[in-house]
């Protein structure tokens, strides 16, 4: 595999990783709400960190092209035949790599859109959790005052 793919398969790697840790279920809001920080500081207070984000999905989608126009391309030249069996084992090694390229980055590409939803679903229930943890706790605190009124 070449650096470029090392590198794509790195990038879907840590993807998996960021996902994984927004999956995971919080013991507490608090946690929930430091994790939700971080992405979200990160992500607001650092413009070079959105422009490589965005320089690495473009690349990711071209790269997806290719892989699918490299798939394409291969399979009209194996059903065309008439190669010999060396050529052919070497077109269906390609065709092999390009699938499994297009499948990195593919999968890549999906876990980009999904890292960007689960990270705005976390930040909304951690912001719903608080407003009911805040409503919680005023309805406990007016509770006796309303309890003393009526005695």
């Amino acid at each position: 595999m070449s650096a470029v793919w090392m590198f794509f398969l790195a990038v879907l790697l840590a993807q998996m990783v960021l996902v994984l840790i927004l999956c995971l279920p919080m013991p507490s809001n608090r946690l929930r709400g430091f994790i939700v920080n971080i992405f979200e500081t990160a992500w607001s207070r650092s413009p070079k960190l959105r422009a490589f984000v965005q320089m690495i999905a473009c690349a990711t989608a071209i790269m997806f092209l290719d892989s699918m126009r490299s798939i394409y391309m291969l399979d009209e030249k194996l059903d065309k035949g008439s190669t010999g069996a060396t050529a052919e084992l070497m077109m269906k090694l390609r065709l092999f790599h390009s699938q499994r390229n297009a499948y990195i980055t593919g999968f890549s590409l999906f876990l980009m859109l999904v890292l960007y939803r689960f990270q705005d679903l976390i930040s909304q229930l951690h912001q719903a959790r608080s407003a009911v943890l805040g409503a919680k706790t005023l309805a406990e605190n007016t509770e006796p005052a309303v309890v003393k009124k009526q005695q």
